[in-house]
């Protein structure tokens, strides 16, 4: 079974990728090759965590609380400077729809999970033709130490 934090990757992938209103929903690191311009809006995902050992115990034995962090980019065509920010927030909408239940997402549950911010766009990608807003979205999940496969509460 893959690390915790690739199967939230995925799942918000598909997710977002099953609501048919993007042209491309990739890793995050997608973003460092060209793109197409059938490839917007697109969307990409990027997933960190922080942990801290709970209790005490034997090394593997400990319950981790993860901090997890899901980075959704959202980006759309520059076509017109004076619309590239309603378009940004109309692909805003829609990924806080689909990700505001994480139950949806298939990982187990999350504890205090939900939209945190939408960050300042990416200046950098209107010299390269199109327009970049990150959405952040957090929540708290446990796995055992030495165990980042498996959420404690599937």
């Amino acid at each position: 079974m893959s690390h915790i934090r690739q199967q939230i990757r995925e799942a918000v992938i598909e997710r977002l990728r099953a609501s048919g209103e993007f042209g491309l929903v990739d890793e995050e690191l997608r973003a460092g090759r060209d793109l197409q311009r059938d490839e917007f809006p697109l969307a990409l995902v990027g997933v960190t965590d922080k942990t801290v050992s709970l209790g005490k115990g034997p090394a593997g034995t400990r319950r981790q609380t993860r901090q997890v962090t899901v980075v959704v980019r959202v980006g759309h065509q520059l076509d017109d400077l004076s619309t590239i920010h309603a378009r940004l927030d109309d692909l805003t909408v829609v990924a806080e729809e689909l990700l505001a239940d994480p139950s949806q997402l298939g990982v187990g549950a999350f504890v205090d999970w939900g939209y945190v911010e939408t960050g300042v766009p990416d200046h950098a990608a209107y010299e390269a033709g199109y327009g970049v807003l990150p959405i952040v979205f957090s929540g708290t999940l446990t796995t055992l130490e030495g165990r980042p496969q498996a959420n404690l509460h599937s």
